[in-house]
């Protein structure tokens, strides 16, 4: 299966054309304003040199969130539209899921935290499966605030979580910096291109208008707007 996988949700922005599994182009450029315009262009460059068209894509996988909102709707508005124009399907891991695919350790519980607004965190819980076995999600992505995350690490009622992610070390004092394990800030777009290949071995794809982004909370326009301010 030829697989397109973007991801745009953090800082990054990752894109890969694989055309079987084990093989991938792939680039990756900082967030900015001209996102959009630049990925199109990373996508037509990556599917040059894989020797492909767009319409040789089959499968289109895109992290569907949370994440930041300009980079979500960046990332969803491009994917769905290249699978639109190709004719295929789409696949959308969730971004926590895909930063706790970084620890490989069998056994583990992963807790991956990412910045929603100050002093509001996303976060959600995965346990590391053995060999051939799928990560699983022990507790729904959800939003918190900061302060109330050693609560609800301590209602997970598993001792010696992993907690990861972009925004683990700013809220280390929230939750205790022994817990905290730093170098897991980043998504692999290999790892979106293995999740997607996956998903398609379990029949879990979908067209392109029924993919939807994971925001999990308003922005903060659409906050101002009912709060009569925008």
């Amino acid at each position: 299966m030829r697989v397109l996988a973007i991801d745009t949700c953090l800082a990054d922005i990752s894109a890969a054309v694989s055309r079987e599994p084990g093989q991938a182009e792939c680039e990756t450029f900082r967030h900015e304003r001209d996102a959009l315009q630049r990925l199109a262009g990373i996508v037509r460059d990556l599917l040059g040199r894989s020797g492909l068209r767009p319409e040789d894509i089959e499968l289109v996988v895109c992290t569907r969130g949370p994440g930041s909102f300009t980079g979500l709707r960046v990332g969803v508005a491009a994917a769905k539209a290249f699978a639109a124009a190709a004719g295929a399907q789409m696949a959308g891991p969730s971004t926590l899921a895909m930063l706790a695919a970084n620890v490989q350790t069998p056994g583990a519980l992963v807790v991956p935290l990412i910045e929603a607004c100050p002093g509001e965190v996303y976060c959600g819980a995965y346990r590391v499966g053995g060999a051939g076995e799928a990560l699983a999600e022990v507790a729904p992505d959800q939003v918190c605030p900061a302060s109330n995350l050693e609560h609800w690490l301590d209602a997970l009622g598993s001792p010696g979580p992993v907690i990861i992610g972009p925004a683990a070390a700013k809220y280390a004092s929230c939750i205790g910096a022994a817990r905290v394990e730093e170098g897991f800030d980043t998504v692999s777009i290999l790892r979106v291109i293995e999740w997607g290949r996956a998903a398609a071995e379990s029949g879990g794809l979908t067209g392109p208008l029924d993919f939807q982004p994971e925001y999990l909370r308003a922005s903060h326009a659409e906050i101002r707007r009912a709060e009569g301010k925008g």
